[in-house]
């Protein structure tokens, strides 16, 4: 079946492994096609909505595999229970919501062996949460999909709270070790987005200021972060 390269890239960071949830699963897509390569042999697809569960639901019948994948009603983790899943995927939200889901749900989120979160903005705020709060980032990976750029993040709960400097909360090391010319586009992107910016600020007051000079220094240290990949 054909699906988004979003998705695809996903789907090949999953560890083969008996069981997967899909939180937030849409139509269903990630779920299905992760039973159809055999990645999992058993699937939770989850959404807050029913709209995008009913649509989920069509798809699961129109595959003829109804015994492998469950549709659940409910918010984040909460249809879920503690060791029920080997692997949780939560994609196609911002970090912050992605952050909220963990913290709600967290002895959820620690019972699982992989999870692979897909935030769609704020992916700075959901790695200072991950790295702080005694996750281990096993692998990132970065696409582009539609014009748009995609972060992936798969982690395990191993109790271990680290610290990590702020850019690299923004730019991680993962990245970096990628040394692909699409990290590279891509930070060159943030440090046009930030030049955009800028040209918006008002520097007559202080405030204004503060907000320009913190930009600077961020494209600084973004501009250090692509030296590391020509390096």
């Amino acid at each position: 079946m054909e699906i988004s390269r979003r998705l695809d890239e996903i789907i090949n960071m999953i560890d083969k492994c008996e069981s997967l949830a899909d939180i937030g699963t849409d139509h269903g897509y990630l779920a299905i096609k992760a039973i159809k390569t055999s990645k999992v042999k058993r699937a939770i697809a989850s959404d807050i909505n029913k709209g995008p569960l009913m649509k989920a639901q069509k798809n699961i019948e129109k595959y003829n595999i109804n015994e492998n994948i469950e549709c659940r009603l409910g918010s984040g983790l909460e249809t879920l229970n503690i060791g029920e899943v080997d692997c949780i995927v939560i994609a196609g939200m911002g970090g912050n919501l992605i952050r909220d889901i963990l913290l709600k749900s967290s002895e959820i989120a620690k019972s699982t062996t992989q999870a692979i979160l897909q935030p769609t903005q704020n992916p700075e705020v959901l790695r200072k949460f991950l790295v702080e709060n005694g996750y281990r980032i096993l692998e990132e990976n970065l696409c582009i999909d539609n014009n748009i750029f995609y972060e992936m993040i798969k982690v395990i709960y191993d109790g271990v709270k680290r610290e990590s400097d702020e850019i690299s909360y923004e730019i991680s090391d993962e990245l970096i070790g990628l040394g692909s010319d699409t990290v590279m586009a891509y930070i060159k992107h943030k440090i046009n987005e930030n030049n955009k910016v800028m040209t918006y600020i008002n520097t007559d007051s202080e405030n204004g200021q503060r907000k320009k000079a913190y930009l600077l220094n961020k494209n600084k240290l973004l501009e250090e972060k692509l030296n590391e990949l020509h390096n």
